[in-house]
């Protein structure tokens, strides 16, 4: 089995073309011999390729389909955004929307005051970064409310509401505080 820097190589198409014409005209024995021995060679190369790429744990024709889904996924990746990396996200958003409406329901304040007490406490005052610009001031507490309304009505902000009840309702909020913080911890760390 011929290899190209430890990866199986295959011969194109217009070679096994050839080789099968060639062969065929020497007769049907021939053909039949030349095609049995090419397809137990490809299969021995896509077996190679499938643990090359650590497809080991399935067996038969899913296998193959799992090679094919990496081989894409080498070949043809989606294309990566530019740019600066994304700090907001679902996650994220939901539990600055939930903090948000903790505090307006705890102070019946409105959520510009909830952003701006927010914006002075850890874990949203490391999150939030200021820009470095003369001519710009940027709001820590204007950035938290354009993403409270970006993330209020998400499906992860319901299911963080959700578990936020849970733990309000077990006596648990301490709980809920730390796992908020751990969780934004390591969102920094990224």
């Amino acid at each position: 089995m011929k290899e190209k820097k430890g990866y199986p190589t295959f011969n194109s198409k217009e070679e096994r073309y050839g080789e099968m014409l060639v062969a065929a005209l020497r007769g049907e024995e021939f053909l039949s011999s030349l095609s049995s021995e090419r397809s137990k060679e490809d299969k021995e190369k896509l077996d190679a390729l499938c643990e090359r790429y650590g497809i080991t744990n399935v067996a038969g024709a899913y296998k193959y389909f799992e090679l094919s889904l990496c081989l894409a996924r080498i070949l043809h990746p989606s294309p990566v955004r530019r740019g600066r990396k994304r700090k907001w996200n679902k996650w994220i958003g939901g539990f600055l929307v939930v903090e948000i409406e903790r505090l307006i329901d705890s102070s019946s304040k409105n959520v510009n005051w909830a952003c701006q007490s927010l914006a002075k406490k850890e874990p949203w005052k490391s999150f939030l970064e200021t820009k470095d610009s003369s001519l710009v001031v940027p709001s820590p507490a204007e950035a938290l409310r354009k993403a409270f309304y970006e993330y209020r009505e998400n499906d992860q902000t319901g299911r963080l509401r959700d578990a936020f009840r849970d733990f309000d309702s077990a006596l648990a909020i301490s709980d809920w505080d730390t796992w908020m913080r751990g969780f934004m911890k390591n969102k920094l760390a990224d």
